[in-house]
């Protein structure tokens, strides 16, 4: 929504509410001239009509929290820094506490539900940066999205912004991982997000799968280690390590098949894992339910999933 049709909303919704209780004189000022554009105008006598009796008003903080609102918006372009937004939640938080007759709800979830949106924005912009730096900092706006919704609405389930969220967060951490060199640390950043994924939703497919896969490439990735010049106890230890992989890539790609039976990707997996760990009856199974399921013409049409190593 624009600028101007939150500030409009001031106007209007001033002349709504002599009918319930009469709004402040400096309070009334202040949304006259936001809605004239003068936001550092209206954010002065906004603060003053605060110092006075007018402070006991839900609307007074109502219109505080707009006014602030839209310096963030307009002002500041809603800069990931700006200190008007912080402002603006807390203003529009107290009008909450101090509405008691409820006559602000649907304007407050408006305001409060905007404030938050731009909070996941920023959470998922900061991710999709690549840059590690950036990226630790994700977490901290994904709270602050989800503590101003719930502010909103406590009821409100996020469940499908949480699974969407770690699992963008996840798949950044994987590309960052390939883009350094096949860094661990990030490949076990990227796990763990996608395990978090699973705590709002634990069949979630994409989340399995590409735990699966991440626990799987791992452990190719230490066989592409070993050459001529491996020694036989760093090789056995390296066997080992790779066992415990495929082990903890198992489960992970049985719920993904689970989920989707007639995606080839998750057969070609378990047949894969089943392989590498020595049980040539199980992967031979999946090998023969991948033909046939290719051969019938039942493929899953979803797009193509992450490749294995």
């Amino acid at each position: 929504m624009s600028g101007k049709s939150y500030i409009a909303t001031l106007v209007v919704l001033c002349l709504s509410m002599v009918a319930h209780a009469q709004p402040g004189p400096l309070a009334i000022k202040a949304a006259k001239l936001a809605d004239s554009g003068d936001l550092i105008g209206a954010e002065n006598v906004i603060e003053k009509a605060l110092s006075t009796e007018e402070a006991d008003d839900a609307w007074t903080w109502y219109v505080k929290g707009f006014i602030h609102k839209e310096i963030f918006v307009e002002i500041d372009k809603g800069n990931i820094n700006s200190k008007h937004r912080e402002i603006a939640v807390e203003a529009i938080v107290e009008a909450k506490a101090l509405d008691k007759s409820n006559i602000y709800d649907k304007d407050i979830f408006n305001a409060l539900e905007f404030l938050a949106k731009t909070y996941f924005n920023h959470a998922v912009d900061q991710h999709e940066t690549l840059d590690p730096e950036m990226m630790a900092g994700s977490e901290a706006y994904y709270t602050e999205f989800r503590e101003t919704y719930e502010l909103a609405d406590p009821m409100r389930g996020l469940i499908n912004y949480s699974v969407d969220y770690y699992n963008g967060l996840a798949k950044s951490y994987e590309k960052v991982y390939k883009m350094r060199s096949q860094d661990g640390q990030y490949i076990d950043l990227s796990i763990r997000y996608y395990k978090m994924a699973m705590e709002f939703s634990p069949e979630n497919y994409h989340a399995n799968y590409n735990t699966a896969i991440n626990y799987y490439n791992q452990a190719v990735n230490r066989i592409k280690q070993i050459d001529h010049q491996t020694e036989i106890l760093e090789l056995l230890l390296i066997q080992e390590e790779c066992l415990i992989l495929f082990k903890q890539s198992l489960p992970y790609m049985l719920k993904a098949h689970k989920q989707k039976p007639k995606r080839k990707e998750t057969l070609k997996g378990l047949m894969a894992i089943y392989r590498a760990m020595n049980e040539y009856e199980k992967s031979d199974g999946y090998k023969d339910a991948l033909a046939e399921l290719i051969r019938s013409g039942g493929v899953h049409p979803d797009s193509p999933d992450k490749k294995r190593n």
